[in-house]
């Protein structure tokens, strides 16, 4: 199995922390405490949260949390 490239901003084998906030229609998601894009989309204003993956090899993730604010 090869390793991976590496991704700027990404260390292999370390915990990031990923965050998404909703206010209205604003989603705004931040990648290690820093804001990556903030968008206008009222598509989903209601339903589930979850998180995806590609095949990029082991991920793991820990402490997801959706809360109310």
């Amino acid at each position: 199995m090869s390793i991976p490239a590496p991704i700027p901003g990404y260390q292999l084998g370390s915990w990031q922390d990923l965050r998404v906030e909703l206010s209205g229609d604003l989603i705004t998601c931040y990648f290690n405490n820093q804001q990556v894009f903030a968008v206008h989309d009222g598509t989903y204003a209601d339903g589930q949260a979850g998180v995806y993956t590609l095949a990029l090899g082991d991920v793991l993730f820990d402490n997801f949390t959706v809360a109310l604010p």
